[in-house]
């Protein structure tokens, strides 16, 4: 039996989720909550297998969670969820851990997959995202890329000369206006320039974007 915990914080979607997964005869939900914070908060208890994780939440993003998981060395593998589905979004999710990535509107049958795929330690991918796997195999899962930016940092650096303020780039990326700031100023010190507008400069000359 695949012990599933289920993390979103919309009531209906989670239900939703729960009615999906528990139907399935191999499968049992030990658990459904509205935040990451909850999920991590359970984890001991509820011991699940695998982690069905929105990553569009309030606090902690499902992608944080995936690198929390990853960080306890916690059993569950990682399934996220995404409304806003994107490669450089995808490459987070995977650099973080997780196993398994899948669109919020894809069929029901495309979750189940997932969730058993990783059960069994094998990665998913929703076939609907398929474009955005070519374009993670072309440009590579890399922990570090030019001026050793991480691929999270190199994200937000990228849409610097855009002219898009921190909530903006949040909102293009997925994540939480804090992991914005926490990576552009990691950003800054390893390009050796003191702003976004000097950033976004060698963002422009060294074709980073």
């Amino acid at each position: 039996m695949i012990r599933v915990l289920v993390v979103d914080d919309h009531p209906l979607v989670r239900d939703g989720l729960t009615a999906v997964l528990r139907v399935e005869p191999d499968m049992d939900v030990v658990g459904a909550v509205g935040t990451a914070e909850a999920a991590l908060a359970l984890m001991e208890r509820a011991r699940p297998d695998v982690l069905v994780v929105d990553n569009s939440l309030p606090g902690m993003s499902g992608v944080d969670a995936c690198e929390e998981v990853t960080r306890r060395g916690h059993r569950p593998r990682v399934v996220v969820l995404s409304g806003s589905p994107s490669a450089s979004l995808m490459r987070r999710a995977v650099t973080a851990g997780a196993v398994g990535f899948v669109a919020k509107d894809s069929a029901t049958a495309v979750l189940r997959d997932a969730v058993r795929s990783a059960n069994a330690g094998d990665a998913y991918f929703d076939p609907s995202l398929a474009r955005f796997v070519v374009e993670l195999a072309g440009r590579g899962t890399r922990r570090r890329g030019p001026y050793g930016l991480t691929p999270a940092e190199l994200d937000v650096v990228a849409l610097l000369p855009k002219g898009l303020m921190n909530r903006e780039i949040a909102t293009a990326l997925g994540i939480k206006e804090n992991t914005v700031k926490t990576h552009l100023r990691h950003a800054l010190r390893k390009l050796a320039v003191r702003d976004r507008a000097q950033a976004a400069a060698i963002v422009v000359k060294e074709g980073l974007g």
